[in-house]
């Protein structure tokens, strides 16, 4: 798949001035991140690739035995601040975000997301191509359509598809509701997630101007509120009393409430609503803290993915292990998560989901989950440390799952309304709820099933200790329904995957991190202390390798007949990095893709089909591992650069410096150009008044005699030649001297010293 370009339109006469999005960019103006494509309103030529297809692949540099099998293809944007880059990905964002807002609908829908919001004012367009079709999304303020071009073997272009997709209006001042029936452009298009860790990007407050109106943003969440969805503590007293919503209640207390971002940020939608922003942002701010814990959780599980080809006995065999080609995991260490072991030790007589429920309406419906979990595992025989906390969270987690997930509606239906009698007369329904989460081996289950088979199994036992190899020995062992003895287990509902035999949230990990040039590892470095780089990347690959892997597990949830459409399966991702080098070290910067690329081989896809990575950039180094083909450059006021003369795919870091960053003044360090220059004009000034006696003082006469080096000092040094004379003219050789050995430029420094051996009998020292 490929963003082949993005559009700005020309908009109404009645909506100029509401340029928040548009900002320098040229309206009307197709910005192609390709070479080779032609848009026409209803064909698309595309003319013959110069760069090779499978040059991003990983099947084609990754080893015989590698299950790796899906395309890839990389472009970037690339030019200097203030010149559009940033306001083409946003409009990307909004389109997107507008057709989820419109086939999701802008209700509540999830008990732990918020909701979508429609952005009125867009008038703009992308084109999208994924298999042998051509996407367009489009936005003409309340105007919505979806565009389809087919590609015509015979005559070696897309062709429009008549009707369209999609062709809608939306009443602004109107609540969208759900459109089901256009979940299938949806199941054909990609997921997109952007990742950004700019301190000055995706702020609410820098978007006000696109908020919703307060009047029905208070309508959709009465209405959250209504059907259980939305239910923040601002709205009740302190007796538990709901307070009645209003603008100002929602203004002071939730201000980012009207703004669309809130939709895009990480969400527990199951990975339905097709873009996500990363990190999330609270009021511009990133909970960095937040960011280190969920990194440590993502590394947990990728830190067992396994490379086939390697030998078992290498290192090399867990690929993310390592980090930044510095750094090895080769294990950790547990302790208990304090926090919940306390918490759980007893069962919990409330949960924050169910704020209705009474202490015995509770404590019945978790007793019995609790005892299918038994009936069905024989988990309350096992010897386990902290095993009551760990039932008890198990249970808490399913009665979680079941109210945050659209899959778990019905189930969720009878827990909220039915209360007392759910046990009695809605035993059979709750015990098939329980069947189809035990079937479900997508990410939504992954800490459920780590508790869970945490008491099932023995595979962690009471060690504190692991490495990585013997731990994933351990669980192959499970995973192969064998015991330590070798016998065949047989079993219903059996551990599939490594990463749901990790430990369970009770306990806390402690990587064990070392140098990867401490063979003896006697120096084992606290996570917490890597490096601000080490950790960017970290954060970076493991939210984008994470998000891969969760997207392509929503195929291992076992759908019942009723519900098989419910669930929409992304065969395409779309990742947009904005500002990635941020933090990087240019070493970092250089081998990014390359890191990117030997990650994307080692992820064990089973329904992905292509990625596509749209890479926003300030660094040459980044940009060297990228085709000229494949880049859009960008000027002042949104104008497209002409490529002659410019340079990427392995060429030299000054000259992309220069040609391809657009830097007028070279690539040398602004102060020290100025040093240098003020250098060489002391020393023609020196030069000139020692040449004076020449011309008897005449000003006139030794510029004209010595013209060359007259026009060649700047003219206001002219200016006061002409008026002042040589008033003040003094050079100081020794400094003189010195400052040429701090330069590295070779030409510049042995040019200076030619000036100073020159004209040294005529410097004052």
């Amino acid at each position: 798949m490929r963003i082949i370009c993005i559009r700005p339109l020309v908009k109404d006469e009645k909506y100029r001035g509401h340029d928040s999005v548009l900002k320098g960019l040229i309206e009307g103006e197709f910005y192609y991140l390709y070479e080779g494509y032609d848009i026409h309103p209803d064909e698309i030529f595309r003319s013959e690739d110069h760069v090779p297809s499978d040059l991003f692949n990983p099947r084609r540099y990754a080893s015989r035995n590698n299950r790796a099998n899906f395309q890839v293809d990389v472009c970037a944007i690339v030019g200097a601040n203030g010149c559009g880059k940033s306001s083409l990905i946003d409009i990307y964002i909004r389109l997107v975000n507008n057709l989820a807002a419109f086939i999701f609908g802008e209700d509540f829908l999830y008990p732990k997301a918020e909701h979508l919001h429609f952005i009125n004012r867009l008038f703009a367009e992308a084109y999208v191509e994924i298999d042998n079709s051509v996407f367009c999304i489009r936005c003409l303020h309340k105007q919505l359509e979806v565009l389809r071009f087919d590609y015509n073997e015979r005559e070696k272009k897309y062709i429009r598809v008549h009707p369209d997709p999609l062709s809608e209006t939306v009443q602004v001042g109107d609540t969208i509701p759900p459109h089901p029936e256009y979940w299938k452009i949806l199941s054909e298009f990609c997921y997109n997630t952007i990742l950004n860790y700019s301190l000055h990007s995706f702020n609410s407050i820098a978007y006000q101007e696109e908020d919703t109106f307060i009047y029905k943003e208070l309508r959709i969440r009465q209405q959250g509120f209504n059907r259980g969805f939305f239910r923040p503590d601002y709205v009740f007293d302190e007796d538990g009393k709901q307070i009645e919503l209003t603008s100002k209640l929602l203004k002071e207390k939730y201000p980012e409430g009207l703004s669309w971002l809130c939709g895009v940020f990480h969400k527990n939608d199951g990975f339905q609503s097709p873009i996500v922003i990363s990190p999330k942002r609270d009021y511009g701010k990133i909970d960095i803290n937040n960011e280190n814990k969920l990194s440590e959780d993502r590394l947990l599980s990728l830190l067992f993915v396994e490379d086939n080809a390697v030998d078992k006995n290498s290192e090399k065999r867990f690929p993310f292990s390592e980090i930044n080609q510095k750094l090895r995991i080769d294990g950790f260490s547990m302790s208990q998560n304090q926090e919940l072991v306390e918490y759980y030790k007893t069962p919990p007589t409330s949960h924050p989901d169910l704020p209705h429920y009474t202490v015995e309406e509770y404590a019945e419906l978790r007793n019995f989950i609790r005892k299918q979990y038994d009936k069905t595992f024989h988990i309350e025989s096992v010897d386990r440390h902290f095993k009551e906390s760990a039932i008890n969270y198990l249970v808490a987690k399913t009665i979680k799952i079941f109210m945050t997930y659209p899959r778990y509606m019905e189930i969720r239906a009878y827990i909220v309304k039915n209360k007392k009698t759910l046990v009695q007369e809605h035993e059979k329904d709750l015990k098939k709820a329980l069947q189809q989460l035990w079937m479900d081996y997508s990410h939504i289950t992954v800490k459920l099933r780590r508790t869970l088979n945490y008491l099932r199994y023995d595979h962690i036992g009471k060690r504190k200790v692991f490495k990585t190899s013997a731990l994933a020995e351990d669980i192959d062992r499970v995973i192969e329904k064998k015991d330590k003895n070798g016998v065949i287990l047989t079993e219903k509902y059996p551990a599939k995957e490594t990463d749901e035999m990790l430990p369970p949230p009770i306990y806390k990990v402690d990587f064990h991190v070392y140098n990867i040039n401490d063979s003896k590892k006697e120096k084992k470095i606290p996570f917490s202390k890597l490096s601000s780089g080490e950790k960017q990347i970290t954060y970076i690959l493991c939210s984008l390798f994470y998000y891969m892997l969760c997207i392509d597990s929503s195929r291992r949830f076992r759908h019942y007949d009723k519900n098989k459409n419910e669930q929409i399966e992304y065969r395409h991702i779309n990742v947009i990095f904005d500002e990635i080098e941020l933090y990087f070290h240019p070493d970092m910067q250089r081998t990014f893709i390359s890191t990117l690329m030997h990650g994307l081989r080692q992820l064990p896809f089973r329904g992905i089909k292509s990625l596509h990575f749209l890479i926003v950039t300030h660094s040459p180094f980044v940009l060297s591992d990228i085709p000229l083909d494949n880049i859009l450059f960008l000027e002042k006021n949104g104008k497209k650069a002409a490529k002659e003369g410019m340079a990427s795919f392995g060429a030299n870091i000054h000259t992309m410096l220069v040609n391809s960053f657009f830097l007028k003044g070279g690539a040398m360090g602004e102060f020290a150009k100025e040093t240098i220059n003020q250098l060489i004009n002391d020393l023609n000034m020196d030069y000139l008044w020692n040449k004076r006696s020449e011309c008897n003082g005449d000003i006139k006469e030794l510029t004209s005699k010595y013209y060359a080096i007259y026009r060649s000092l700047p003219e206001r040094k002219q200016k006061e030649l002409m008026s002042e004379g040589f008033e003040g003219v003094a050079i100081n050789l020794d400094y003189v001297k010195r400052m040429a050995e701090v330069i590295q430029e070779p030409i510049i420094r042995l040019r200076l010293e030619d000036i100073i051996r020159e004209r040294s009998g005529h410097v004052d020292s």
